[in-house]
């Protein structure tokens, strides 16, 4: 497979044919995402979905006032570039760089833009995680649990996004330990922030909220200052497609729906 590629690389070696690249691939940056953090590939494949959901992250929620210690928050820089790939994937060389004519570049790693990315990536992540001593949860594979007479440990991963909370602090230490060694990672400290959802230790347990996500959807809509009313809209309104000019950006259009559409569904 050979592709053209436009985007910006941070090291390349080239070798004639081959080449080792840690590379960004900028084409689809541009594009406003519609609003739906959490997509599901292939539910009857648990092990092409790399991305949690939102219902493992309640399960994981639902287990912090039983454990010990704070929950973390980390993520990991350039996840994607982590990737091994088994796949031959061929690619004309960067710009800046010129080879003999007919010769191609091979990519040893993963970079984003490919469309098995994702997978590589998860599929690394788990291969080390489960070297560490977790589990994949049979409720969902981004979730990993570990186990031990020490107490209980669990591992929740959305992309290069994590929380990590448990009963057994040394192994919590030693699991950041390995991840460092593997990856580029950023401890952000205990959890506040994840997936549209605000999470804060209270006297008798955690609260959550998404009061925050809302307040920036309002935003991204231009509704900031606006007045709330009881009823959005006129009662028994009758609305013709014909009515009205079309929106000059109805991608804007979309991703306010979808966000709209994602709060709905997974507000508490």
């Amino acid at each position: 497979m050979s592709f053209p590629l436009h985007g910006l690389f941070v090291s390349v070696v080239l070798q004639l044919v081959t080449l080792l690249v840690s590379m960004v691939s900028l084409s689809f940056s541009s594009r406003l995402l519609i609003g739906m953090p959490s997509v599901i590939l292939n539910g009857s494949l648990p092990w092409l979905r790399r991305s949690l959901r939102l219902s493992a992250l309640a399960l994981g929620i639902l287990f912090l006032p039983l454990l010990v210690f704070v929950p973390s928050r980390l993520d990991v820089q350039n996840a994607f570039l982590n990737g091994e790939l088994n796949e031959e994937v061929y690619m004309q060389p960067p710009p800046g760089y010129s080879v003999p004519d007919g010769m191609v570049c091979r990519l040893r790693r993963s970079l984003y833009g490919l469309k098995q990315a994702p997978r590589a990536w998860f599929e690394r992540f788990a291969s080390v995680v489960t070297a560490a001593g977790f589990s994949p949860s049979l409720h969902d594979p981004a979730l990993f649990v570990h186990t031990s007479p020490r107490g209980r440990t669990l591992l929740l991963l959305y992309v290069d996004d994590m929380i990590i909370t448990g009963d057994d602090p040394e192994y919590i230490a030693f699991v950041k330990a390995r991840l460092r060694d593997q990856f580029l990672m950023t401890d952000l400290g205990p959890l506040r922030y994840f997936l549209g959802i605000e999470v804060s230790s209270t006297s008798d347990g955690f609260s959550i909220s998404q009061e925050k996500y809302i307040h920036d959807l309002l935003a991204r809509a231009a509704l900031g200052d606006e007045r709330t009313v009881d009823t959005p809209m006129e009662l028994n309104v009758k609305l013709r497609p014909t009515d009205g000019d079309p929106l000059p950006d109805p991608t804007r259009y979309r991703h306010l729906v979808g966000s709209l559409v994602y709060l709905a569904c997974h507000s508490s």
